[in-house]
């Protein structure tokens, strides 16, 4: 029996013949050279036959991701023969926040784990009755302490979801959220591209991302097929927060038009206080 559609994961090239496939789609393109991929990507992309049609899907055009379009796409290697070079369709303005989601940032005097923690717990309840709720923490480490401290304390129904747990468990967590066993999943950026969960409406980054195109996938999990009423919490301390991410945070909010405290303004002024 024929196939005529194929999922890969970045590699999976070795076990599939890819010599007639015709058309290619590359999905979240950003995440994958974020995560590592790109040989896995350009390699996939040698194995299909030159003359298919191709079709490449991102949030956010960083230098490393418009390189593999002119690449991948055919459009500076001579290869189109005189035919018409790629189309580029945009959505809105790229590498910005959905405008539709309210984004509000804290600056907290003390920026240690506890005191993340404590600002989570104190709110969690509250977050849990308005509809689902995802966390994002920097470290592993700190999605297990956190998943520990909203379970025996807040008293919610969470789970965890990172980068050292087997994919099965990953799944499980994954799939308990969407079905509403669960109502916070706390997890690393593996789940802040592609999780599509329509109650979400509750994002909240305990720790701030490495970059603005990070924190523009995180607060994208909400807000999502039209809903107005998705919000997004961003913690920040004068710790943990480089000059050009808060500076690009304060500009990703105005151009969405979301209202900037004053205490974002002064340590983005100030340059922060450098990564630990």
């Amino acid at each position: 029996n024929s196939t005529d559609v194929v999922f890969l994961f970045t590699g999976n090239k070795a076990a599939t013949n890819l010599a007639r496939v015709t058309y290619l789609v590359l999905d979240e393109a950003d995440r994958m050279l974020d995560m590592g991929f790109e040989a896995q990507v350009r390699s996939l992309c040698d194995g299909v036959r030159p003359d298919r049609q191709t079709a490449l899907f991102s949030a956010t055009m960083p230098a490393r991701v418009r390189a593999l379009c002119d690449d991948v796409l055919g459009s500076n290697d001579g290869s189109n023969d005189g035919a018409v070079g790629p189309l580029t369709i945009t959505v809105g303005r790229p590498g910005g926040a959905n405008s539709d989601v309210a984004q509000f940032v804290d600056v907290l005097a003390d920026g240690s784990d506890d005191a993340r923690a404590t600002w989570l717990v104190t709110r969690a309840r509250e977050f849990v009755d308005e509809g689902e709720v995802l966390v994002f923490c920097a470290r592993k480490t700190q999605v297990d302490a956190c998943v520990v401290a909203l379970r025996n304390t807040a008293g919610v129904r969470v789970a965890g979801m990172h980068g050292d747990m087997h994919q099965s468990d990953r799944a499980a967590a994954l799939r308990a959220f969407r079905k509403g066993e669960t109502h916070v999943l706390v997890a690393t950026d593996v789940a802040a591209r592609g999780l599509d969960v329509p109650s979400v409406r509750t994002v909240v980054s305990l720790h701030p991302p490495r970059d603005i195109e990070s924190h523009v996938h995180r607060i994208g999990r909400t807000g999502r097929a039209g809903n107005k009423d998705g919000r997004a919490f961003t913690l920040v301390a004068r710790t943990d927060g480089d000059a050009r991410f808060l500076s690009d945070l304060v500009l990703n909010m105005q151009r969405a038009g979301q209202r900037v405290p004053p205490q974002l303004h002064a340590i983005a002024r100030g340059g922060g206080g450098g990564r630990r």
